[in-house]
């Protein structure tokens, strides 16, 4: 009987020891984590990430909110972005994003934001909106995103700014 107890203490030993190396390897790990994208920002407090479409390049400037901290934290990302209304493409994600709707009113060409809680949305035209949405950020120099992305389906690389 006394090896029995002897035994069980031993597991739980065991069970409480490796719940705390774990536990300790993964705040170690989600810390390391925020402080490469707290290092990543730019002026501002603004991040920054580059987008590969059709082999050109864009800088784009992230938001200060936690949905495009979620974002940087799965890069690097490719994806392929689907048409929509002549003015944008989009891709649904497999998880839901943290979100902070607001009412937009305006598009600008360049706007990159979340519509609900799973879908990027890319826009590449300037137009009125009466849809919510939340605020990833904008790509710089955007004048000629229109020609790049063209009017069909396209492959686009996210990854953080080198």
């Amino acid at each position: 009987m006394n090896i029995k107890y002897v035994i069980i203490f031993i597991c739980l030993v065991f069970v409480l020891t490796m719940s705390f190396l774990l536990f300790n390897q993964y705040h170690q790990s989600t810390t390391k984590e925020r402080k490469q994208v707290d290092q990543k920002q730019g002026e501002g407090g603004h991040m920054k990430l580059n987008m590969l479409v059709n082999n050109k390049t864009y800088t784009v400037l992230l938001e200060d909110n936690r949905a495009a901290r979620e974002l940087v934290r799965m890069l690097p990302l490719t994806i392929e972005m689907n048409e929509l209304n002549g003015n944008e493409k989009y891709y649904y994600f497999d998880t839901s994003f943290s979100k902070d709707e607001e009412k937009v009113t305006t598009i600008q060409n360049g706007d990159v934001m979340l519509y609900g809680d799973d879908c990027l949305v890319l826009f590449y035209d300037s137009f009125s909106t009466p849809y919510r949405y939340t605020r990833i950020g904008h790509v710089e120099n955007a004048e000629d995103l229109a020609n790049i992305l063209g009017n069909h389906s396209v492959i686009i690389t996210l990854e953080q700014e080198k």
